[in-house]
């Protein structure tokens, strides 16, 4: 195996992994969200056509796409420097980058869920006299869906690195 043919099945590893559990995070973030921080179904939002929780789900689903892909960089950086030190990479090569990629999804979706519930019960609290909640579920206020859309994409933008990082040490620790 030539390492061109080695980095295509190395990129085909890496295009399942990121379909199959970007999909299993959806279903996963779905029901966080639904469960835990709107309390409304999404087929609620849906029926109903509420454009402003629809705004603030989406950017809720943006987060835990963002943080839990995280969890993809180690187990493809291990794969990318067997790569270069090893002519063929082996199957144990694959399982052991796949077990990687398992433990980092896990941690990765696990911190997302406490970082996304906790901060937006910090932003709730910091507007006391807001119930964001049920203005947006009532679809009388875009303008705070809005603003709490783009409070959680920036949340989601400021804490990505640390994640990344705090990640990578931990798996280095394991390889």
């Amino acid at each position: 195996m030539t390492i061109g043919s080695t980095i295509l099945v190395f990129s085909i590893y890496e295009n399942i992994i990121s379909l199959l559990f970007g999909l299993i995070t959806l279903y996963l973030a779905v029901f966080f969200i639904q469960k835990f921080i709107i309390n409304c179904k999404l087929i609620e939002i849906v029926e109903s056509k509420n454009i402003a929780l629809s705004i603030f789900f989406g950017a809720l689903m943006y987060s835990f796409l963002s943080l839990t892909m995280l969890s993809i960089l180690p187990s493809v950086n291990y794969l990318q420097s067997k790569i270069y030190t090893v002519p063929i990479l082996e199957f144990s090569f694959y399982f052991y980058a796949f077990l990687v990629f398992i433990f980092g999804f896990i941690f990765c979706f696990s911190l997302t869920s406490v970082f996304l519930f906790l901060g937006t019960k910090v932003i709730f609290l910091s507007t006391k006299n807001i119930d964001e909640i049920n203005e947006i579920k009532e679809n009388q206020n875009i303008s705070i869906a809005i603003i709490l859309a783009f409070t959680v994409i920036s949340l989601t933008t400021f804490i990505r690195p640390s994640i990344a990082n705090l990640l990578k040490s931990i798996v280095g620790y394991i390889g």
